[in-house]
């Protein structure tokens, strides 16, 4: 529900469906030509969530949509069956390209309208 309520303040158009099996992690604007054929597993390869500092876990499937301005939207799908709940920290990494994105979330605190949404 975060991500959907953000891409709509954003004015996102064309937004994908995911059912509620796997936690997205969605990266916007990226200058990127990633419309090769090979692309998902390029960037599933450089891509993980990483547990408390310990365990990685990669991405079971990876959605990218170019804009119509040449950016790109990647949408990172990670199984639920990780029960990421008891961890503190998770960090998510990634690189497209030359580009590194690198994200610390807790659990403990990622709550939106009073309910906990991972």
């Amino acid at each position: 529900m975060p991500v959907r309520t953000a891409e709509a303040k954003a004015g996102e158009r064309k937004l994908p469906e995911f059912t509620s099996d796997y936690y997205v992690i969605a990266v916007y604007g990226i200058p990127a030509r990633l419309n090769r054929k090979d692309i998902e597993s390029e960037l599933r390869r450089a891509a993980f969530l990483q547990l408390d500092g310990k365990k990685t876990i990669k991405a079971a499937h990876i959605d990218v949509l170019m804009s119509d301005n040449g950016l790109a939207r990647i949408m990172y799908l990670f199984p639920r069956s990780l029960r990421i709940t008891g961890h503190s920290q998770i960090e998510f990494m990634a690189q497209v390209e030359s580009l590194y994105v690198a994200q610390f979330f807790s659990p403990q605190v990622m709550y939106f309208q009073g309910k906990l949404e991972l």
